[in-house]
């Protein structure tokens, strides 16, 4: 049966039991330093990641309140609001499905980055279905205000419970770019104002999630020591 190497010190030489001496580039002490920051950015990411997983159900109750809190407030049609609360409902019901899945292994690599992709595709569905409210859930003769604050106050929402700029943009756009076409084809006072005022505000969120994001992955943020890459 082989023996797994370990490594000895022999004649001021390190070798391995099998008595062959190791690599010289196993030795190198930049070796040790090299895997030492793998394994910095290993505990980093993986630490990232749960942290997101964590806050995904603020964000399915941040969302499922702010839709309810519309639907309260807007007092839209019945048809088309039942339509937008189930194409909400459907996301919502796929992102807790995806926390209760990673949940199970919450500190093993692969499933939190397949929770990280699967994230970015359902908040891009989200993202879909809040803007689609925008046809739906607004009366025509909705004012430039409520028309930003429905689009765009959704985004700053969903921005400040993810704290992930991929999981925000992917909401965002899809958001944004609805909400700005349904203002521009509604028949309503300042329409022009309207689709400026969502796509400047949406752009500013995004910005601002962006810039948030990578002051948050500096180490110190992280509680990590910075190490170096070689």
């Amino acid at each position: 049966m082989a023996v797994s190497p370990v490594r000895t010190l022999v004649n001021e030489e390190e070798t391995c039991t099998d008595g062959l001496p190791l690599p010289a580039t196993e030795t190198a002490p930049h070796a040790y330093i090299s895997r030492l920051a793998e394994l910095h950015d290993e505990a980093a990411e993986t630490a990232l990641i749960a942290n997101l997983l964590g806050r995904v159900p603020f964000l399915a109750a941040g969302v499922a309140g702010a839709t309810a809190l519309a639907v309260l407030l807007i007092h839209a049609d019945l048809a088309p609001s039942l339509t937008w609360l189930v194409l909400i409902a459907a996301g919502l019901v796929a992102l807790m499905r995806a926390y209760v899945t990673a949940m199970a292994a919450p500190f093993d690599r692969v499933p939190l980055r397949i929770f990280a992709r699967d994230l970015q595709a359902i908040m891009l569905y989200v993202g879909f279905a809040w803007g689609a409210g925008s046809f739906l859930a607004l009366p025509p003769d909705v004012g430039v205000l409520q028309a930003v604050v429905f689009s765009v106050g959704a985004c700053v929402l969903v921005a400040a419970i993810v704290r992930a700029f991929d999981a925000t943009v992917s909401f965002g756009v899809p958001v944004i770019v609805l909400s700005a076409t349904a203002a521009a084809i509604r028949p309503m006072d300042n329409s022009v104002l309207a689709t400026a005022a969502i796509l400047a505000a949406g752009a500013l969120v995004m910005g601002a999630a962006f810039v948030f994001e990578r002051w948050l992955d500096r180490p110190e943020q992280m509680g990590f020591a910075t190490l170096p890459s070689n």
